[in-house]
């Protein structure tokens, strides 16, 4: 046996006994062989604990198998360290020592890696995971689809009540004209009668009549205003009169210049009057928003009506407006105008920097038949007499 005093009391192994034969090599046949076990036996320690740390039963009993397995092949190194070697080669020692080294530092980086992959979910948790999340995906479809649903009946609920308003709008002017308009109409005539007749042997009696007569007209004249702020009656002669009515009204009353264009077409197609009414409204509400907000100098409004579509861009020279300013509280127009055009089924774009002025684009899918309206909803004020009101 070679002089190694630290394994004197190991002087019973067989392989040191053999070792007066070639003791280099059995020694590094005998410390590679414990190197190895001992690594081995580290691995299998990591593996039990790290399986300790596992909540999955079945995973941990494939790990307990393969736990059985490392232990086993510990055990046979510590055997072989044990039992002698009938042959004993350089490269094979020299192999041993490698494979010993590399069992040891294998086993050295195993415990941190085991050590990050504990506290990571087993399969079970995953799948309890993925399920979870399943199903709040699938809550959050349902709530998505009942916003839906709800913005939809919200949406036909406007509508209804747009229906309902413009009704109403047109039979108040209605019974505007056939009420209070046609009793001024029949006091105007009188009063004339009694002006003409006065004389010049009644004078004061004839200037009161003269004044009657104009406290009368301009009586007649706020009834036609009225009328016309419920509903244009110039709406019954077709969207494109509407259009160029209410441009030219723009024009006189704020004083900015605007130009009015048309495609040829437009006089052909006839709009009905739900869509009619919608984008008489909203280019109504765009020159507002321009008489008070754009401080422009012109205004520009394009139509095309074909027999697919209607559109309409209405452009202004004015101040135009901040990426914020549509989101203000209380900005109530351009949400109005969305909700028309969303209601019908068609497209709304908004181009405004500062100082660029603003466009506002609109295009509406037109319809072959809309929903019929109350009956004599559709009587048109100018068709009853209108000529007597501005007389």
């Amino acid at each position: 046996m070679p002089n190694f005093p630290f394994l004197s009391g190991f002087s019973h192994i067989p392989m040191l006994q053999q070792a007066s034969e070639a003791p280099g090599l059995h020694m590094m046949y005998f410390i590679s062989s414990l190197a190895t076990a001992a690594a081995l036996c580290s691995v299998g320690a990591s593996l039990i604990w790290f399986v300790r740390r596992r909540v999955s039963k079945s995973s941990n009993c494939a790990f307990l198998l393969f736990v059985s397995l490392v232990f086993t092949a510990a055990l046979i190194c510590l055997l072989s360290a044990w039992t002698g070697w009938a042959t004993v080669s350089v490269a094979g020692a020299a192999l041993r020592l490698v494979m010993a080294g590399l069992s040891v530092v294998l086993s050295i980086l195993l415990w941190p890696v085991l050590r990050k992959i504990a506290p990571l979910p087993g399969r079970r948790q995953l799948q309890q995971e993925i399920e979870r999340h399943e199903h709040e995906l699938a809550e959050r479809r349902n709530i998505e689809e009942a916003l839906r649903r709800s913005q939809a009946t919200l949406r036909e609920l406007a509508a209804y009540q747009e229906r309902i308003r413009e009704d109403e709008r047109k039979r108040i002017a209605r019974e505007i004209h056939d009420e209070l308009g046609q009793n001024l109409l029949a006091l105007r005539l009188d009063i004339a009668a009694l002006h003409s007749r006065a004389g010049e042997r009644h004078p004061l009696l004839r200037e009161r009549a003269g004044t009657a007569l104009e406290y009368l007209d301009t009586t007649l004249k706020s009834i036609r205003t009225i009328m016309n702020n419920l509903r244009p009656s110039v709406l019954d002669l077709g969207l494109p009169a509407a259009i160029e009515w209410q441009v030219g009204q723009f024009e006189r009353r704020s004083g900015v210049r605007c130009e009015l264009m048309m495609s040829d077409e437009a006089e052909g197609h006839a709009v009905p009057d739900e869509q009619a009414i919608a984008v008489f409204r909203i280019l109504q509400e765009s020159l507002n928003n321009i008489a008070r907000h754009a401080r422009a100098t012109l205004v520009r409004v394009e139509m095309r009506i074909d027999s697919q579509r209607l559109t309409m861009a209405i452009k202004d020279n004015g101040i135009g407006m901040y990426p914020g300013d549509r989101r203000k509280v209380r900005r109530f127009g351009l949400v109005g105008i969305e909700e028309r055009v969303t209601i019908l089924g068609g497209e709304l774009g908004i181009d405004s920097s500062p100082g660029q002025g603003t466009v506002v684009r609109l295009s509406i899918p037109m319809r072959r038949r809309m929903d019929p309206l109350p009956p004599g909803v559709g009587d048109t004020v100018a068709e009853r007499d209108s000529s007597s009101l501005s007389a």
